[in-house]
């Protein structure tokens, strides 16, 4: 049952723990082979299929179970050890975050197709200037 779950405790932990690792909400997504708009779902204290919890607590490097343990109440979470390689942002998925930031911000009407065709045409006329390899 959801409603016992604490989506508010889990989205303050992930949000902290990413900002820590110094990572943006797109770079978390892409190494946990979910889309921005899932993950952002987590940091907006929304539910999401149990099964992406795990690729979260991977993303995010931390102990298996962390994103759970935080929905019961946990109040801290395990960190994995340095075993766990070390996530970095491209400037292309930065600059995609940037771009699909943008959007939302300046237009309330273009839908989640027409912000990823725009993000793709900036990330091309980018690559074509020399600007992002």
């Amino acid at each position: 049952m959801t409603d016992d779950l604490d989506y508010q405790n889990l989205a303050h932990t992930v949000r902290e723990r990413r900002m820590e690792l110094g990572l943006t909400i797109s770079a978390v997504a892409e190494t946990a082979d979910m889309s921005k708009i899932t993950y952002k779902k987590v940091e907006d204290a929304r539910p999401i299929r149990p099964v992406n919890y795990a690729k979260i607590d991977k993303a995010l490097r931390l102990a298996p179970g962390s994103c759970r343990a935080a929905l019961e109440g946990a109040s801290a979470v395990a960190v994995v050890g340095p075993e766990v390689r070390t996530l970095t942002v491209t400037p292309e998925v930065a600059a995609r975050d940037a771009i699909t930031s943008a959007a939302i911000a300046t237009s309330g009407s273009l839908t989640a197709a027409e912000i990823r065709e725009l993000s793709d045409r900036i990330l091309e006329e980018l690559k074509d200037r020399g600007v992002l390899g």
